[in-house]
């Protein structure tokens, strides 16, 4: 930063509104999330199964766990997403 001529101020919250604002608003899912490819999806579906981690979530959800089945569910493709819709991504390479 120290190439850059520039001066630092500092403005509160309310003269600031717009920083707030975009700092403080949850932003929709977007990219993958939404657009998801069926040979993306058959990818992800199967780095999920072969996952510890999602495994386990997926065994849960088979067994009706109340605390999986409220945090995770499957989309219409199959593949694991948390209650908001994002996908879950394996832990493992």
């Amino acid at each position: 930063m120290s190439e850059y001529n520039m001066k630092v101020v500092h403005r509160p919250g309310q003269e600031n509104q717009n920083a707030d604002a975009l700092s403080r608003q949850p932003l929709p899912a977007i990219g993958a999330i939404i657009l998801k490819p069926e040979k993306m999806q058959n990818d992800w579906i199967k780095a999920q199964n072969n996952d510890e981690y999602c495994k386990e979530i997926i065994r849960m959800l088979n067994e009706n766990n109340k605390r999986a089945t409220t945090e995770f569910h499957f989309d219409n493709a199959g593949l694991l997403v948390t209650h908001d819709g994002k996908i879950v991504v394996p832990r493992e390479k």
